[in-house]
């Protein structure tokens, strides 16, 4: 297991050897072109009836690939896509973007974002420093989506050696913005840490994705059933403690199962290497209640859950943890609403004190304690199962894209 872990973690560090080896020679290539005067014209719009929204990014994340599809039913914007030569984008399964272009550097996107004549900008993240080229050369309006925001973890100066150049970057987006479209509270919390007047921005949060919803209703639980648990996401073994900023550390959920009689089944993150999740594997080879499966697309995500019986969000703060109270009072999680489109109740770790209000206000699951793992099956069956379920099905209407989509068009609309 020691030694399998020592080849995960080879693998994951040849890859960021190879991504910035490649990131470096493009930038000369880049440069060479740039004082030559060679002008890049891929994002130089013919004259259309609609006006362009240029969404760019180094990674398409749940949350704009979501954004993009409702917008794209209006039919009132054309939406161009631009992302890093590296991202595992697959335009295909995402037809709702009428133009996907691959920039291969910082460089490049550089004097892509300065040649656009889009006349709107939506720069999101979860890496800044791409965000940050593309606001700075962009001569229209700009729009900034931090999905998490990385000041909120450990401040402005964080002890990941990663973030320490992120941090700054994210800052001067959210300077450099016209417009915020904030997915919860981070946004505001981290204007305030960076000692930023808010611009205009709109909460828009994750939402439930309509198409996606699903239902496969099951009866009450009793003190006998068989009761079985999902989570999909991101999957931090022992192994990769570090990123797992000691609030996806799992292992008494795991130690809990066995003694509760609870099945636990997990879906990581297409995202994530499986560097990550190796111990997940191994240990299901010996639990007999933890089950791990190969990651599941959105399109497919809803149904798989539905077998289930609950959605979990297990966030409990590590002692040891020096992450900061605000990303656990105001985060928020796109699997949130993947379990209510699903038709699943949620548990939620009282600890993520925003979720587990949503939880409690509409009567949709279980707010749990770190205590309350060791009987976890007795504050299950002690729920009223079916009530939980009826109020999924009211709640994920209210807080689906088509009921919060109106909002949304006329942000944009504003602008153009």
């Amino acid at each position: 297991m020691a030694l399998k872990g020592i080849y995960y973690k080879a693998l994951n560090i040849w890859g960021k050897v190879k991504f910035h080896a490649n990131e470096n020679a493009g930038s000369l290539y880049d440069r060479l072109l740039q004082t030559l005067g060679v002008k890049d014209t891929s994002m130089v719009f013919s004259a259309s009836p609609k006006p362009v929204l240029l969404f760019i990014g180094k990674e398409a994340n749940f949350r704009v690939l979501k954004i993009a599809k409702w917008l794209h039913s209006t039919g009132r914007f054309r939406l161009v896509l631009a992302l890093h030569h590296t991202s595992i984008f697959n335009h295909s399964n995402n037809p709702f973007f009428d133009e996907v272009i691959r920039y291969r550097n910082g460089v490049h996107l550089k004097r892509l974002a300065a040649l656009s004549n889009a006349p709107v900008l939506y720069a999101f993240t979860s890496a800044p420093g791409y965000a940050e080229i593309a606001m700075k050369n962009f001569k229209g309006k700009k729009v900034f989506d931090a999905y998490d925001c990385l000041v909120v973890y450990y401040g402005l100066n964080p002890h990941l050696r990663w973030m320490k150049n992120e941090v700054p970057a994210e800052g001067a987006c959210f300077r450099l913005a016209d417009y915020v479209c904030a997915r919860n509270l981070e946004s505001a919390e981290s204007m305030r840490m960076y000692g930023l007047p808010a611009p205009p921005n709109i909460v828009f949060s994750d939402y439930c994705d309509n198409d996606s919803f699903s239902l496969n209703q099951k009866g009450t639980l009793t003190p006998d059933s068989e009761i079985h648990l999902v989570y999909s996401g991101g999957l931090y073994g022992r192994s990769a403690r570090a990123s797992s900023h000691g609030i996806e550390n799992f292992d008494e959920v795991v130690e809990a199962l066995t003694p509760n009689r609870i099945h636990w089944h997990l879906y990581p993150t297409p995202f994530a290497p499986l560097s990550y999740y190796h111990d997940f594997i191994e240990d299901a080879k010996r639990i007999e209640f933890l089950h791990i499966y190969p990651s599941v697309s959105q399109a497919k995500l809803g149904v798989e859950l539905s077998r289930y019986h609950f959605g979990i969000l297990p966030h409990f703060k590590d002692p040891s943890s020096s992450i900061l109270p605000a990303k656990l009072k105001y985060g928020t999680s796109n699997k949130f609403f993947n379990f209510l489109e699903a038709g699943l109740p949620i548990i939620v770790s009282a600890e993520m004190t925003y979720m587990a209000w949503l939880v409690k206000r509409y009567n949709i699951g279980i707010v749990i304690e770190r205590s309350d793992l060791k009987m976890l099956r007795n504050k299950i069956v002690a729920a009223d199962y079916e009530a939980l379920q009826r109020n999924v099905l009211q709640v994920r209407d209210k807080l689906g894209m088509k009921n919060n989509l109106p909002r949304l068009v006329r942000f944009f609309e504003r602008m153009v």
